[in-house]
Formats: C-alpha cells, structure tokens, sequence
C-alpha cells in the first residue's frame, strides 16, 4: 500500500548522545608508583629505610591529593596529576632529609649487673630508626648496657633466682611517632644465655651476636635493613626470621654448620651453596647432625631480599 504524500510524516528518534565518562586520575596508582620507588632506591642503599618512621607525619598529604582529584582532575587530569606526583614526591623527599638530619630527643641509659644471671629472656620492640645489639666484651659483671636516643625506651627487668626477663620497648609508638632519629645500642653478657625476640618497623637493623650465647633468636621487621651474625659459639641455635618489604643479610660465622629452609613467596632468597649444599628444599652443611656449634635458620618473608653467607 502507497503511503500518502499529504500525511505528515514522524520525525526520527534522536540518539541520545553519551557524555563521555572522567573518572579523574588515578591516586592509588601514583601512591603506589612513589611507594616503588621509594622501596627500590632503599634496596639500592640510596635512601635509609627510616625514611618509612617520618612519612606517616605526612599522611594529610593522602587527603590534599583527593581534593585536587575531586576539584581539578576531570577538567584538567595532566594538571591534577602532576600536582599530585608533585606533592608526594615533596612529602618523600623532607621524610628522607628528616631521616638524615634527624630532630635530636632524648637520651637515657639502663644498665643492669649479672649478678649470679645465667638466663633469661630478651624482648625487643622496636620502632623505627637504628638498633644495634652487640657483645660487651669483657665486661663480665654487666648483663645489659643501653644507651637510648631520640624515641625514650620502656625498660622492665624481673629477676627470679638465676634466670631474668627483660622487656625493652618504644615509648609512645605508633604510625604518627616521632621516631626517625632514634638510636638504640644495646650491649649484652658474653656469660648468659638467653633467647632474644626482635620485633622492629622501619629500621636499620645490626645484631652481631657472633660472641653471645643466644640460643634462640626470632626476628620480626617490616620495610627493614637488616645485618644479622649468628652465634659462633653458642651449640644449637634456632633462628626464625619473618618480614615484609626488606633487605637482610645473615653471616654464619666459620666453624658454624647450618640448616637453612625459607618460605620466601615473592622474595629473592640468596645462599652461599658452597658452604650449605642444597637438599631439597634446605640447603644443608656436611655434617650438620654431629655438629657442635650449629644454627638452624628459618625464613618467612614476602617481597624482600635475603642473602646468607
């Protein structure tokens, strides 16, 4: 059938056209591209890992970068994210002058006598900052002698006959503490044993315990630089090693044997073969079961760097 010429005819239907979307910039990214970084030039020995201890001051930065998202990033993205990149970098940048120059603090001291001490046990929780634990030497009278600056250390020592327990942590710890110049040395006995539990944040981490009898020693740390000897004279010794975004490095002294298992996810895990021979998945010194003096070393840790000499 013909349509008819006079009937007016429907105008077409009008597509409606879709605004395109702006979601803004990507913060989460950027966040996550300075953390990166951050972390590879800490790997890399550029920038001290208490650089982590000062950047939680900066946290208002975080809610800064959301409003120059919601205010300028769909109108002007390129704009808003390098005002963003612009202002994390900043924020980094005075954490790791902070972390170098340090604020100076406080500083104290604890010192305890053996006494007739011929164990005990040793915690340690620690911030953020530098910790070294160290022989005394030939200081034979003494158990333990700290010196603390920057953060105040909490110390608590109970003694019962013989044996000791010894508590040593931060004053008034905590994402917003002020503790990137802090200083721990602590110099313990040559004559006792003890177990020692290191739990620490950001920090630069130096146990030589080569000279003391630590029997057990469990170390805990998150984005941390960590230097550990092992006890050369101490018979068996276990040793359990956790962290999170760090870089260790542990030294069997000669004359130790070893036995080394690691539970390493995403972490590069280097072992001197040559000294421990794989078996497995351990890697084991010749003649680890009749050694006397020997360390049974285990490794729990996530994206981090580990190497064992």
């Amino acid at each position: 059938m013909a349509e008819d010429p006079q009937q007016p005819q429907s105008p077409p239907k009008a597509t409606p056209t879709r605004r395109p979307k702006h979601q803004g910039i990507p913060i989460c990214g950027i966040v996550l591209l300075v953390g990166g970084v951050l972390l590879l030039l800490q790997t890399t020995g550029v920038v001290s890992w208490d650089v982590w201890a000062n950047i939680w001051r900066y946290w208002p930065v975080i809610l800064i970068a959301i409003g120059i998202n919601v205010m300028v990033g769909r109108r002007l993205p390129l704009i808003a994210g390098l005002l963003i990149l612009l202002l994390l970098g900043g924020a980094v940048t005075v954490a790791s002058v902070r972390a170098i120059d340090g604020d100076g603090g406080e500083t104290s001291s604890f010192t305890e006598q053996l006494n007739g001490l011929t164990s005990a046990d040793v915690h340690v929780a620690f911030g953020g900052g530098d910790l070294r634990i160290h022989s005394l030497g030939a200081e034979a009278d003494t158990f333990i002698r700290g010196q603390f600056e920057g953060l105040p250390a909490d110390v608590v020592f109970e003694r019962a006959g013989d044996t000791g327990r010894l508590r040593i942590e931060s004053s008034g710890t905590g994402f917003f503490s002020d503790f990137g110049d802090t200083v721990w040395d602590i110099g313990m006995s040559r004559q006792a044993e003890f177990d020692l539990d290191v739990d620490a944040g950001a920090a630069d981490l130096n146990l030589d315990l080569r000279d003391l009898q630590v029997t057990r020693l469990d170390v805990a740390v998150g984005a941390a630089n960590a230097a550990i000897v092992v006890p050369s004279g101490a018979g068996h010794v276990d040793v359990v090693i956790s962290a999170g975004a760090a870089s260790i490095n542990v030294v069997v002294p000669e004359g130790v044997a070893a036995r080394i298992s690691s539970d390493s996810g995403l972490s590069s895990v280097d072992v001197n073969t040559s000294r421990f021979p794989r078996s497995g998945d351990e890697y084991i010194s010749v003649g680890y079961g009749s050694a006397t003096d020997r360390v049974y070393i285990r490794i729990r840790v996530g994206a981090a760097s580990v190497d064992i000499r």
